[in-house]
């Protein structure tokens, strides 16, 4: 099911998902609105004042608002799985390839006029259809030692090119330095660093099957 009730407001959600119509008794409706943030986190708390706000304005609706742990998103799988999904619930990214086939579509909304189409590609299906209000985002990229690369010989504003950085990683490690560096608590420094390569090294059409078959070498 994939009908929805009018939305909060713009302000009410990270990504803003919504699914279902919520549960409705005779003191009105009940909205689930599953967030990623640990309770005591500066944006829950933001979220619940906003949330308030709405409510003073909408006595007919009540939102549930629930906090989220490290493992959000694998909880969102179970429940999606189960058939239980929240009536609201915020992502990271994955309005899309993930979570579009639960979800309405947003198109409609008074302020999708002013949607980014730099969102487009990860956000936006071949029907031009969008899922998630978009209230952040974020580029990722690597950052350069420029003192280390003048100590070797290699000009920043040279590494245009994957070739580029790959000699310049030599000339690092010759002199005895480690030419990258990420964090290695959490799996997802790793995932990033694939993010960043693969469109470098594969061309568009090529990317997604060859790594999802293992192809790549």
């Amino acid at each position: 099911m994939r009908s929805r009730i009018p939305l909060l407001s713009a302000a009410l959600a990270l990504l803003l998902a919504p699914a279902l119509a919520g549960c409705s008794t005779d003191d009105g409706v009940t909205l689930e609105f599953q967030t990623s943030q640990a309770v005591d986190s500066p944006t829950y708390l933001a979220l619940e004042t906003i949330t308030e706000a709405f409510e003073d304005a909408h006595p007919g609706i009540h939102v549930d608002l629930e906090p989220g742990g490290d493992d959000y998103e694998s909880q969102m799988k179970v429940r999606l799985a189960a058939g239980d999904p929240p009536d609201l619930w915020s992502t990271h990214g994955w309005s899309l390839l993930r979570y579009s086939s639960f979800l309405a579509p947003l198109n409609d909304e008074p302020w999708a006029k002013d949607f980014n189409p730099i969102l487009d590609p990860v956000m936006t299906n071949s029907d031009g259809e969008f899922f998630a209000l978009p209230v952040a985002a974020a580029a990722s990229g690597l950052i350069v030692n420029e003192t280390v690369l003048d100590e070797v010989g290699v000009d920043p504003d040279t590494l245009t090119s994957w070739d580029a950085i790959a000699e310049a990683a030599e000339e690092v490690k010759a002199a005895g330095i480690v030419p990258f560096e990420l964090a290695g608590s959490k799996d997802g420094s790793a995932g990033n660093v694939v993010d960043w390569l693969a469109p470098g090294v594969l061309p568009p059409r090529r990317r997604g099957d060859r790594l999802r078959c293992g192809r790549h070498r």
